[in-house]
């Protein structure tokens, strides 16, 4: 019983979750929408009417920012974060597309890369009870690859 109190607890953790929305065809829109919010099969950009939206855990002028940087320097050498800002949008806009809510949840995740999202998404694109359970897995296992890196850091 406990069990599925703390799966229906994680479960509205995520859908409280506010991600950072941004159109991956014409790198106009972005908007701060909580998961819960999101229509994802009407989801779409008011500039540009694609459906290629995606999903990041960052803050908005930050992605602003990166987008601002990979236009102006479309064909010059990007900086390593916006490359990556890039990659990871365009990641979770196929992702989006392909498992709809399921991946906003497993975006939604804390510490979550668009990668674990991905992983997750490999063994359940539903959402249900079994989604949760592999986002907590997840979530556990960044906390842990985090507490030793941070006790490795201590030794040295």
């Amino acid at each position: 019983r406990m069990h599925r109190v703390i799966l229906k607890y994680v479960k509205a953790r995520l859908l409280d979750e506010s991600l950072t929305f941004v159109c991956t065809n014409c790198w106009q829109y972005t908007a701060v929408r909580r998961v819960n919010d999101v229509p994802v099969e009407t989801l779409k950009c008011p500039e540009c009417e694609s459906h290629a939206i995606g999903a990041l855990k960052a803050d908005e002028s930050e992605v602003r920012r990166g987008m601002r940087q990979s236009k102006s320097s479309a064909s010059a050498g990007k900086s390593k974060k916006t490359s990556k800002l890039v990659n990871d949008a365009q990641k979770s806009a196929e992702l989006i597309a392909t498992h709809g809510k399921a991946a906003l949840l497993a975006l939604a995740g804390k510490g979550l890369s668009v990668s674990d999202a991905e992983e997750i998404l490999k063994k359940e694109d539903a959402v249900n009870e079994h989604l949760v359970e592999l986002i907590i897995e997840s979530e556990k296992g960044v906390l842990k690859r985090r507490f030793y890196r941070l006790r490795k850091s201590e030794k040295k």
